[in-house]
């Protein structure tokens, strides 16, 4: 389960900087 968190954090960070500069 802490693998899968890990990876949710990571791709979350990267998408919400791309909604907020869109």
């Amino acid at each position: 389960m802490s693998s899968a968190a890990a990876v949710y954090t990571q791709m979350r960070g990267p998408a919400l900087n791309l909604l907020d500069a869109s």
